[in-house]
């Protein structure tokens, strides 16, 4: 372990991220990627501190200490559908749309039978969720938008997240840019 290191494995503070990041980084697997031996969600996806307050995913600081800022509304998806690969050649961007369709595609979740108006007990029809969506990047509540839908803020979240009607796309994104980097000085990170 390097000077910045503490005897029980914990980083002494002031350590850069991409230091504390790498020292959790196995290369040595067969398949090629590098596993995140680190903390890591239920899902398998792996997780890091970026400072007292916040946290991020494992492949959303490989992204961006290796590519530089993830663009607004977009996610880290991996083609090795691997969650706690971290190996920046095994990722690339993609929306909650993209995502989803990456995961009907490679045969990770059927896709429903009666999804979006195929539903018979439906509320909703692609010209509603593309009006909801319209709603949602002018800045109206979530619960305005259900209430006027009958529908609960929950589904609009969910339509906004692309988590449902995620075939309704039109270049759709309400998320903000998080990048991983923004509080960790990042002057000393090199971009490969």
């Amino acid at each position: 372990m390097s000077g910045s290191h503490a005897r029980c494995g914990r980083f002494l503070p002031g350590t850069p991220l991409a230091e504390r990041f790498w020292a959790k980084v196995d290369r040595g697997d067969e398949s090629g990627c590098w596993l995140w031996v680190g903390a890591r969600n239920r899902d398998g996806y792996g997780h890091i501190s970026i400072d007292a307050t916040k946290r991020a995913t494992a492949s959303r600081v490989a992204w961006e200490l290796h590519n530089g800022p993830i663009p607004s509304g977009m996610l880290v998806c991996h083609h090795c559908d691997m969650p706690p690969c971290v190996r920046p050649d095994h990722l690339f961007l993609g929306t909650h749309s993209d995502n989803a369709r990456d995961c009907f595609a490679k045969g990770r979740r059927a896709a429903p039978m009666n999804a979006g108006e195929r539903n018979p007990a439906r509320k909703l029809s692609i010209s509603d969720v593309a009006g909801i969506r319209k709603r949602l990047a002018a800045g109206e509540k979530r619960r305005e938008i259900a209430i006027a839908h009958g529908v609960s803020p929950t589904q609009i979240f969910n339509i906004a997240h692309g988590i449902c009607w995620a075939s309704v796309d039109a270049g759709w994104s309400q998320h903000e840019s998080h990048s991983c980097l923004a509080r960790e000085n990042a002057s000393g990170v090199t971009h490969a």
